[in-house]
Parts: structure tokens; C-alpha cells; sequence
């Protein structure tokens, strides 16, 4: 019998995240936010808390290449499986930012600082958020969507990501 490394197991990971982002498979996110709800349903007691579910934007240049927004695929079938609504447009990508892979963590938060707006057509007042993504590397992206949801004042806003990556080399 052969035993999976963690090692491996991480890389596979890795693989199947980036072919998700970069290869059209949205069906894999699909697959991937199917295990995320269940993880939810089966460790986190409190989660019925949530009021709203809204994935990271990403830009229209980003979406006409990508052809989707990882993101919210990921938030739709969280939602689907632990039924709580997702907003997918509670937050708007107003800056055509680079890709945040590649940058030191201070090139992380500048080059997304600025990059979102809320949609004032919804009211989050005392209303608990949910902010989707794939993957939390230094927190810059979910920072800086919870910076901008605070200023219509939440009850609370978390995170749900796919994946965190690890700083040790970043």
C-alpha cells in the first residue's frame, strides 16, 4: 500500500486550483465548492449565521479572458448546498489590477488598494457577509473587500477560501 505524501497531496492541490483558474474547468470549481460547502455543513456549527455569500470580483478585461469568475462559481455552489443567498455583485471590481501571483506581499496590497466598490443598491447593515475566494496568500484581496463592505457597517464579515498558501517563500 502506498502512502500519499503531504508533499504530493499539496502539489495536487496546486494542480487541480490552477487548472480550475486557467484551463476553462469551471466544472472543477463546481466539484471544488461541493467539498467546501460539505466542509462547512459538517465543522462549522455556526455558519446558518451568514446572511449573505458574495464572491471576490474580478475585473471585465479578467472575466472576458477567463471566461468566469473562479470565485463565484465557488460561493454559487456553497450557496446551493448550505442555502444562504450569494450576491454576486455586492462588491465591483472597478480596477484592472495584475495578477496578485508574483508580488511581494507589499506589492500585494498596493497593487489591489482601490480596486473595489460596493454596490449601494443592496443594504448590508447589521447583516453578516460571507467574501469567497480561491485562494488567501497574504490577505490583501480579502482585506481590502472587507475594508470596503466596513464602511456600510456589517455585523461581521468572514472569509471562505478554497486554499491558504503557505508565506514561508513569498
Amino acid at each position: 500500500m502506498e502512502i500519499i505524501s503531504k508533499s504530493y497531496l499539496s502539489l495536487l492541490i496546486k494542480d487541480i486550483i490552477y487548472k480550475f483558474k486557467y484551463s476553462k474547468k469551471a466544472s472543477v470549481g463546481r466539484a471544488l465548492g461541493y467539498l467546501m460547502a460539505k466542509y462547512i455543513l459538517e465543522n462549522i456549527e455556526d455558519y446558518k449565521n451568514i446572511d449573505y455569500i458574495t464572491p471576490v470580483p474580478i475585473h471585465k478585461n479578467r472575466m472576458r479572458t477567463r471566461g468566469f469568475n473562479q470565485s463565484y462559481i465557488l460561493a454559487k455552489e456553497i450557496s446551493k448546498y448550505i442555502n444562504i443567498p450569494v450576491i454576486p455583485d455586492l462588491l465591483l471590481r472597478t480596477k484592472n489590477t495584475k495578477a496578485q501571483s508574483g508580488l511581494t506581499p507589499i506589492g500585494r496590497e498596493n497593487n489591489i488598494k482601490g480596486a473595489f466598490v460596493f454596490n449601494k443598491n443592496y443594504n448590508i447593515y447589521e447583516k453578516n457577509i460571507a467574501i469567497v475566494d480561491d485562494i488567501y496568500t497574504t490577505g490583501s484581496t480579502i482585506n481590502e473587500c472587507a475594508k470596503t463592505l466596513s464602511y456600510f457597517r456589517p455585523k461581521s464579515i468572514i472569509s471562505i477560501t478554497l486554499s491558504i498558501v503557505s508565506n514561508k517563500n513569498k
